[in-house]
């Protein structure tokens, strides 16, 4: 009896031809985005040094994932081996796709001018609108479709929930005074001090809310494509 689950990467007859397969091409694209989610990353953390008071930010945790996940990649390109199951390119995308909606539909118009203009033009540019662009370009057209399940979506919440509880015990310890780190919360609308935890809570839900669309939508573009590249 054929087994009804493919091993992570293989072509079970289900799985659809990827949009581009040309290897050369989708090598040399996965390299540059590394290349510019480093650059971005060195930028954002002010060099190695500051990397872990950095990494306090969805921001800089999801264009690494984006390095990590790619650099696998193009390693199994090399190698010839298996990519990272769909599920997890599908994870690492739509936190990606968080991290440049969130910002360029919410953070750029809540920052005051002067918050803005702290940050790095080209770090800004680099990781909130390049790396997440092209890391959405390379899942939809590099990348076989038709292997996402409805339930994949809700599974993918668990990291943005963990990273929600992650920033409030954070900003609790500092306010407690047994850490000290800038900012307090590392962003707006996780600012328990000027929200309150009733106003996170009415973010969560909303918030919550939009990455759920936002997960089941790139689950509805992957069954669409893989039905159609049959």
């Amino acid at each position: 009896m054929k087994n009804s689950v493919a091993p992570i990467g293989s072509d079970d007859g289900e799985t659809r031809k990827a949009l581009v397969n040309n290897r050369v091409g989708v090598f040399g694209w996965r390299v540059l985005v590394i290349i510019l989610g480093v650059t971005g990353v060195f930028i954002g953390v002010n060099g190695w040094s500051g990397l872990l008071a950095r990494l306090t930010y969805f921001t800089i945790q999801s264009n690494a994932l984006v390095i990590i996940c790619l650099a696998f990649c193009v390693g199994a390109m090399l190698r010839r081996t298996a990519s990272p199951s769909p599920f997890i390119k599908g994870a690492v995308t739509c936190y990606i796709a968080i991290t440049g909606l969130v910002y360029n539909l919410i953070l750029a118009r809540v920052l005051t001018p002067e918050q803005l203009a702290m940050a790095n033009p080209l770090m800004n540019m680099l990781l909130h609108r390049i790396v997440p662009a092209m890391a959405v370009i390379d899942w939809l057209l590099f990348d076989r479709h038709g292997r996402l399940n409805w339930g994949d979506a809700v599974v993918w919440l668990v990291y943005p929930v963990a990273y929600l509880l992650f920033a409030l015990v954070r900003g609790a310890m500092i306010g407690a005074g047994w850490l000290t780190a800038v900012p307090k919360y590392p962003y707006p609308f996780l600012d328990v001090d000027k929200l309150g935890y009733g106003g996170i809570a009415v973010n969560f839900v909303v918030y919550g809310g939009g990455f759920l669309v936002l997960g089941l939508a790139i689950v509805w573009v992957d069954r669409r494509l893989g039905r159609v590249h049959r």
